[in-house]
């Protein structure tokens, strides 16, 4: 939470934004207002028209956002400021931290590659057939389960999860 929530949950600490020193942490603040981060979005080209634009919450600015661009900026804009909170949240737990002229380039390369990834001429997208669950026998549960690889990491994972035969999950 920003240290304006904090606060407001009766948390005692000091409200002021870690980066400049100045005003009350919040989210709009913090993600958008502080000097430090308007560097950041100053250095996109995709949003310098934004930044001289006034919004009183973040959720205004979203809505902007959202009503104005494309989905690729669309993508860069939650990807910028997704990297603003992590390195805030680093920085504030004394870890290391992109730098914050690094960000814009971080963020973008993200997103080129989500879109290269993701996009239908990257290549053919895989047949799945349509499977439907259909619930086992009143004295039975059943159990799916399902496996991901990731080759990049070369780590993968799997859920389970086992339900009854009202469909209820009893256990995952």
């Amino acid at each position: 939470p920003t240290k304006q929530n904090l606060k407001a949950r009766h948390i005692p600490i000091d409200e002021v934004c870690d980066g400049c020193g100045e005003h009350t942490e919040s989210t709009v603040h913090c993600l958008w207002l502080c000097d430090q981060v308007q560097s950041v979005w100053m250095s996109l080209q995709e949003f310098r028209s934004l930044v001289h634009k006034k919004f009183r919450t973040f959720y205004e600015l979203l809505e902007e956002v959202l009503s104005t661009e494309s989905n690729r900026k669309v993508a860069l804009f939650v990807t910028v400021a997704w990297c603003l909170w992590q390195r805030r949240n680093r920085v504030r737990e004394r870890q290391p931290s992109w730098q914050l002229h690094e960000l814009g380039e971080h963020a973008h390369r993200m997103v080129d590659e989500f879109w290269n990834v993701n996009s239908k001429e990257h290549g053919a997208s895989i047949p799945r057939s349509v499977v439907r669950w259909s619930p086992p026998p009143e004295d039975r549960f059943k159990i799916n389960f399902d496996v991901a690889y990731l080759e990049d990491s070369s780590s993968a994972g799997i859920g389970v999860v086992c339900r009854d035969h009202s469909g209820q999950a009893i256990a995952a």
